[in-house]
């Protein structure tokens, strides 16, 4: 269905599940049904076999040599499917997986991922207070401001769209990957531990070691779980505070990762060294939109925010279906 809060600025909502701030995006296409879960900081489409067959896509053999070393020798490729209800078309390349999980032994992400390609071209919104997902072509009128993000270009183009935020922990202002698909699966004992009732798999917030550990042996009262996460055991920190911009989030709690994981890897993709994610617990309650074009994100609370307007609902005809 189409919205619209302002004359310039017509909104999509596209269906999707909020699940301990992680984002699914529930997509129509002519074949059937595709829920794929929206990370800004993954850069590929990946598709479930399962969901490939139930969607009659095609198959056909990895040509490139780096996805097939990452994706292992039963991945192979096909054409994404088109998507119905005026959205922006996924990636044309998607990579079929036997099993879509970002960390081997974790759950499977629905029918995939979908990475930061996609969004490039829109402004999006994810309303964690509400749960909504928004898809606009322009910007409300009256939404000023904004902070700045910034990506990596070549030759004037970006190569994968990943974005470049500012973060302050501990009053340092830390570069980071703005990220909506960071996540963790956290072991019995750091769920415990943690104790607030809430699922294993959550999202998260990520720190290289060298960063980690500084806050970690620099505030030794702060809650600290060694090997919280599944698989890699990595430990956890709670910090305090966090601010983006104006908005200061937290508790938050901080999931370790290895210093080549962005030093060596994430950081040769973003427009300067980058040395954590920001992801979606950090925006627990919030409303997050950004503007890829644009290069700026709204980080906003309920109540003070001008993404959050009540949209006036229409129903878009056949026709102007069939013309989008």
């Amino acid at each position: 269905m189409i919205h619209s809060i302002a004359a310039s600025a017509a909104t999509i909502e596209v269906p999707a599940k909020f699940a301990a701030d992680r984002v699914y995006a529930r997509l129509q296409t002519k074949d059937g049904a595709l829920t794929l879960y929206t990370d800004t900081g993954g850069g590929s489409l990946i598709i479930s076999r399962a969901a490939a067959k139930r969607l009659h896509l095609p198959l056909k053999p990895i040509d490139d040599p780096e996805a097939k070393a990452e994706l292992g020798d039963e991945a192979s490729a096909t054409i994404a499917p088109r998507l119905s209800g005026g959205l922006p078309n996924l990636p044309s390349r998607a990579f079929i997986v036997p099993y879509a999980a970002q960390v081997p032994g974790w759950p499977e992400q629905a029918d995939g991922f979908v990475g930061a390609k996609w969004f490039e071209n829109g402004i999006w919104t994810w309303d964690y207070a509400a749960a909504h997902l928004l898809y606009r072509t322009s910007l409300p009128q009256t939404c000023p401001g904004g902070i700045p993000i910034s990506f990596k270009t070549e030759a004037g183009r970006r190569p994968n769209n990943f974005a470049r935020i500012e973060v302050n922990i501990d009053g340092r202002e830390l570069p980071m990957l703005l990220d909506t698909g960071a996540e963790t699966l956290l072991t019995k004992a750091a769920a415990s531990a943690i104790g607030d009732d809430g699922p294993i798999f959550r999202a998260a917030t990520m720190l290289e070691a060298s960063q980690f550990d500084a806050l970690h042996s620099g505030h030794p009262g702060w809650r600290y779980i060694a090997d919280a996460q599944v698989a890699t055991k990595a430990a956890m920190l709670r910090v305090p505070s966090v601010r983006i911009g104006q908005i200061d989030t937290g508790p938050l709690w901080v999931t370790r990762r290895s210093d080549a994981a962005y030093r060596d890897f994430m950081s040769s993709m973003t427009d300067r060294p980058v040395v954590g994610s920001i992801g979606g617990n950090a925006f627990h309650g919030l409303i997050v939109t950004i503007d890829f074009k644009g290069a700026h994100v709204w980080i906003e609370r309920p109540g003070a925010s001008c993404f959050s307007q009540k949209p006036v609902f229409q129903r878009p005809t056949r026709a102007s279906v069939r013309r989008r």
